[in-house]
Order: C-alpha cells, then sequence, then structure tokens
C-alpha cells in the first residue's frame, strides 16, 4: 500500500500542500500515479480558511517553502533555483497586489522558524529517493501543456492561473 511506503500526510502542513507534499514523496519513492477521466472528487472550496483570507496566504505561502526545501531534490534546486526564485517574487507582488503582504511575509516567517524540521524530514526523503532527478523534473515539467510560446510556458510555470486564464484553459 502506497502509505506503507510514503508514509501519512505530513501534520506540519496543517491544510494546504499536504497533498502536494505526499505526492511529491510518492513519486521520489518511485510509486506512479494515473490519470483516471471518470474520477470524481468534490473540494469544499476554501471550508477551512474561507472566513479568514489573511490565514489561508499566510499557510500557502509557508507550505510553499516547506515543499520546495522538504522535496525538491539538490540537482533540482541547483538547475532552477532561478525559477523558484522569480516563482516566490512574482507570488510576494500579487500578495502585495492583493492586500496580503503582511501575511504572506507572515508565512515565510513561519517557514523559517520551521526549516530546521522540515530538513530533517528532508534527509530521509531524499536518502529513500528511488527516481532519478532528471524524471523529477520531466514530472514537473509535465504539467505545462505543449506548443506554447516561450513567454506563455514561463508564465504558466510561474502564474498557472493567470496563464490558463489567458491560453483559455480555465
Amino acid at each position: 500500500m502506497a502509505f506503507d511506503v510514503v508514509g501519512p500526510f505530513d501534520e506540519a502542513y496543517f491544510a494546504y500542500l499536504e497533498d502536494v507534499d505526499w505526492a511529491m514523496r510518492a513519486q521520489l519513492a518511485g510509486l506512479g500515479a494515473r490519470y483516471e477521466p471518470a474520477a470524481v472528487a468534490f473540494h469544499m472550496g476554501g471550508a477551512t480558511t474561507r472566513r479568514h483570507k489573511g490565514f489561508y496566504v499566510r499557510l500557502q505561502r509557508r507550505n510553499q517553502l516547506l515543499l520546495v526545501a522538504k522535496t525538491f531534490p539538490a540537482g533540482t534546486l541547483a538547475r532552477h533555483g532561478w525559477r523558484i526564485a522569480l516563482t516566490l517574487a512574482l507570488s510576494l507582488v500579487a500578495s502585495a497586489r492583493d492586500g496580503g503582504l503582511r501575511d504572506h511575509l507572515g508565512g515565510w516567517g513561519e517557514a523559517a522558524r520551521m526549516l530546521p524540521a522540515a530538513l530533517q524530514r528532508r534527509r530521509a526523503v531524499q536518502r529513500d529517493r528511488r527516481v532519478p532527478v532528471r524524471e523529477v523534473e520531466r514530472l514537473m515539467a509535465a504539467g505545462v501543456p505543449p506548443g506554447l510560446s516561450r513567454p506563455l510556458r514561463l508564465l504558466f510555470e510561474h502564474a498557472p492561473d493567470a496563464a490558463r486564464r489567458r491560453a483559455g484553459v480555465l
């Protein structure tokens, strides 16, 4: 069973991206995933933090940093650190534009305080990794639709919701 290999959801996340963290750990452990077009999922659309947008922003930004620190292989960080930095900068600008700068920075502060524990968990995740770094990067790039112009491709990678709207996908 997958949970026997990957372990449980990381409770440090509390909410937001704990499922992505688990999926990344599963991919790193060599477990595959399949697309099932008949599957149906229901999402409560913000049931955890609907009334507290600042809390949502803080958790999202905190967990983004924890996810990268814990699951991205060192080679990926070395090759794509500039993209990660760009994504973080764009999200900071978006938070400032939307009035969430204080919560955004608060999330980054929480991530900094949580970083030692995340790096300890990272050692175990990377030690148990069964797939090469290039395969991880191939899987991460698979979410970008083919045939996009370079600017739209970069937008998809760094601001996916805006790119999907522009491309007519969202």
